[in-house]
């Protein structure tokens, strides 16, 4: 359950979620690399303190951490659709925080929706409503 993200992901960049592992080994290879400090106010503590103890884990949560640094990644905004009971429904864009050299800013979004920390890949937005 917790490789939810890493799966949606995968799901909609290969067609199939079997390639998980290897979009959380990048999202953590950029986090390491490229930290530039974009990705340390979004944890609350060392970033490698939280790597070690989240990120780097298989089967730990994603978090906006992870979705920022997967939409960096790929240089595309990942917009998360999210309702809670204490707040209505929206769509949350996670833009890339850095350029990356030699790669260009895809005009494709990835479209995500967490269902009580669950994320699932959105293809339609009758999925949502």
């Amino acid at each position: 359950m917790a490789n939810c993200l890493y799966r949606a992901i995968s799901l909609d960049l290969c067609g199939t979620q079997a390639q998980h592992m290897v979009v959380r080994e990048k999202i953590v290879d950029i986090m390491c690399r490229n930290d530039h400090g974009a990705f340390s106010g979004y944890v609350g503590e060392d970033l490698g303190g939280y790597l070690a103890n989240n990120t780097l884990r298989p089967r730990s949560w994603g978090t906006d951490v992870e979705i920022f640094a997967a939409a960096t990644l790929l240089q595309t905004t990942i917009v998360v659709y999210t309702a809670t009971a204490t707040c209505s429904p929206r769509w949350l864009p996670h833009p890339p925080l850095f350029p990356i050299d030699g790669v260009d800013i895809s005009e494709e979004n990835i479209y995500l929706r967490n269902v009580c920390g669950h994320f699932e890949r959105v293809v339609s937005t009758a999925m949502v409503v």
